[in-house]
């Protein structure tokens, strides 16, 4: 497969080993919507703009409570970390989080 120079979520077999079941099954399998976002986190490097949005919605979509964001944060910060460190070594962009913002 080539190249496309965009950054995708791919599926990650594990999840992080402190999630709660139903988070890790979320993450190991996500949505379309996750991937999508979680692409767009890793492209810019994580930041917390972007992360913190994302666990609102993986908790709203889990628990039905978007206030629970700050339990599944982690864990989504953990799966995004992995997947920005496997796109850097496919060579697709990544920032890095001391990185400067894309112009």
């Amino acid at each position: 497969m080539e190249n496309s120079g965009e950054t995708r979520v791919n599926r990650v077999n594990e999840a992080p080993a402190h999630a709660p079941p139903e988070l890790a099954a979320f993450l190991v399998d996500p949505p379309g919507w996750f991937r999508d976002a979680a692409a767009a986190c890793i492209r810019e490097g994580n930041p917390r703009h972007l992360m913190n949005p994302l666990a609102n919605r993986v908790a709203s979509e889990l628990y039905g409570d978007p206030w629970r964001w700050r339990e599944v944060l982690p864990a989504v910060e953990e799966r995004l970390t992995t997947e920005r460190e496997h796109a850097v070594k496919a060579g697709l962009p990544a920032k890095g989080p001391g990185d400067s913002p894309a112009p």
